[in-house]
């Protein structure tokens, strides 16, 4: 199963959830393989830093190019239950990492702030999930709302985020689970070389557990309907 977290925006914690992604199942007994393909544009806060970290006995690949990655990808899928991989941002410059990436992804992850120019890219990302979608029709995609304050409206209304995700793009779903904003949790984690989901009890990490838990269980209907799709074509 490859999970690609992916936005054509920085700054929406995109690395942040695929480094706890990656923990997460590892801690639930799965071979996790992580790809970080934004390794150098966040240092401290990237993929490669909060997992080899938090749990060094995950491989991290950093593919140099397009066709590297091509060829990596069916290989890391015949050795691991899981691979989770970190795309580039700008998805426009990018937009030939990211087709490569998606067309061997079987579920892409899209984190987005409650704000509008985070929800507003949308748009873009959904373009090139259409493009990759030409060679692999069976790929999903996920939106995650993502660092809810309770203090705003926003935070204490999230289906007015909903609401505008399904404006901007009215064919993708977005998870059910929301994940509250909660700073201090993934600052003390970096500073202990951890993930939240290894950390104290949080607002984040009790967030977290249940959108993996969801998305885990999600995958699984998922491909169950996939496979019943492809046996009635085939027969």
């Amino acid at each position: 199963m490859n999970i690609t977290f992916a936005h054509s925006k920085g700054g929406v914690t995109k690395s942040a959830l695929a480094s706890n992604l990656s923990v997460w199942l590892h801690r639930k007994g799965h071979q996790v393989a992580a790809i970080d393909l934004d390794a150098g544009e966040y240092g401290n806060k990237s993929l490669t830093t909060s997992v080899g970290q938090a749990a060094p006995e995950i491989p991290i690949y950093q593919p140099a190019s397009p066709e590297e990655l091509r060829d990596l990808l069916p290989q890391l899928a015949e050795q691991f239950h899981f691979t989770v991989a970190d795309a580039p941002g700008g998805f426009q410059s990018t937009a030939k990492t990211n087709i490569e990436l998606l067309k061997h992804s079987d579920f892409v992850l899209i984190p987005v702030k409650p704000e509008f120019d985070a929800i507003e890219p949308l748009s873009v990302v959904e373009q090139i999930i259409a493009e990759a979608r030409i060679q692999n029709p069976l790929l999903e995609a996920r939106v995650i709302i993502n660092c809810l304050d309770g203090r705003t409206r926003t935070g204490r209304d999230p289906q007015s985020v909903v609401d505008l995700v399904h404006i901007i793009s009215p064919n993708l779903r977005v998870m059910n689970q929301k994940v509250r904003i909660d700073s201090s949790a993934f600052q003390t984690a970096r500073i202990n070389g951890s993930v939240v989901i290894q950390g104290g009890r949080s607002p984040a990490q009790e967030d977290l557990n249940a959108l993996f838990a969801e998305l885990l269980s999600d995958m699984i209907v998922t491909i169950s309907q996939h496979s019943q799709q492809m046996a009635a074509a085939n027969s």
